[in-house]
This record gives C-alpha cells, structure tokens and sequence, in this order.
C-alpha cells in the first residue's frame, strides 16, 4: 500500500450482511452502528479511515437497509444538520477529509461482491484498502500499519488461537500469500484446520 501522502486514497468498507449472527435487534439496526465504547461503530472505522489523510470512501451496504443508508449518508457527512433541527451547538466534521458514499450490494451476496461493487463504484483505483465494518480494533491504527507498507497487497492478522476462530475466522496461508478464509469454524472444524495446516504454521486469526 502506498505510503500516506497528499493524493487520495479509496476505502471500501464492506457492511453487506443482515447481523443475523450477531443478534435480533439487526432487524432494526445494522450492527455496524451498533455502540462500541461508547460511540456507534462505524465513527471509530470513520476515525480510523481519517488518519489517512484525504480520502473518498464506499460502504457497500445489504438493499435492506437502503433507506436507513439514505439517512446515515447524510449524518455521516453533514453533522451541522442535526445541530440545525436540534438546535443544539455545532459540532466541527470529525473526519473532514474523507467522503463517503453509501450503495447497495448488487449481485450474488458475499463481502467478494462488496469489494467487486466498491471497485466498480470507484473506477477501479490504483490503492484501494479494504475494510470490514464490524472489524474494530481501536487504538491498534491497521489502517495505519498497512499504509506504511511497500508490498502491493497485505493483510493484517492475529496469530491464531482456536478459542477465538469461531468468532473472527481463519487465514489459511501459503507462503505469503492468503489460500482460503474459513469464516468462523466451530470448535471440529478448527481441530481440523490444526490437524491440516498448523504444523506448517499458516493459519492466523482475523
């Protein structure tokens, strides 16, 4: 990834699904601004995507939270709006540098078609950093760490544990490069990924 610098980066932030995993309340509330810490999740993703400088950002969303995306769009990119109606004081853009635009997933559901649509919807950049809206590790900088590397592609992992892959997933690696992502694997099927590829290690945690 290229180093930060005036020019303009592409993100994509891939929130795609329903949350039906996560709990019965997705229905109602995507879980990407869902409160972590305090604020909903996707202001801390903002925030991370900010310290990159200038930066036009895509979060490809599930068509069933159209309308609520119609909403957040404009939250999200003009918050003296609500200090208008609210009558409150206003607050300065948090991320001023970075613009983001809401679109629905099109195509066969998968986060392979979030970024195919983001790509599409960004004319096909020369960078591009891939996001996941409920991937949140604040203060850990990814964004950051990623920019800062000379290889073409990179992602950033945790080493493995099996008592945390069937909340986050494995990477499968060969070599240095990424062969197969087992998305959250039960207790069997991650003895199996052990019994298969550990010995060797190339499983890491995301």
């Amino acid at each position: 990834m290229p180093s930060i610098s005036g020019k303009q980066h592409s993100v994509m932030i891939a929130a795609g699904g329903l949350g039906t995993r996560r709990a019965n309340w997705s229905r109602f509330l995507p879980k990407e601004y869902f409160p972590v810490q305090g604020k909903p999740g996707i202001a801390l993703l903002m925030e991370e995507i900010a310290e990159l400088g200038k930066v036009r950002a895509v979060m490809v969303h599930h068509p069933y939270y159209s309308q609520f995306a119609a909403w957040a769009t404009r939250v999200l990119n003009m918050p003296s709006d609500y200090d208008h109606v609210a009558g409150t004081a206003p607050e300065a853009q948090r991320w001023p540098g970075v613009s983001l635009e809401l679109i629905a997933q099109s195509g066969p559901y998968g986060d392979i078609t979030s970024v195919l649509n983001a790509d599409d919807h960004l004319s096909h950049p020369d960078d591009l950093y891939v996001m996941y809206a409920d991937n949140l590790y604040p203060r850990a900088q990814p964004v950051m760490h990623l920019s800062g590397m000379e290889a073409g592609t990179a992602v950033i992992a945790r080493p493995y544990t099996r008592s945390e892959a069937a909340q986050r997933g494995v990477i499968v690696c060969d070599s240095d490069r990424m062969i197969r992502l087992v998305e959250k694997p039960d207790d069997r099927a991650a003895r199996a990924l052990e019994a298969r590829y550990r010995d060797r290690r190339q499983c890491s945690g995301l």
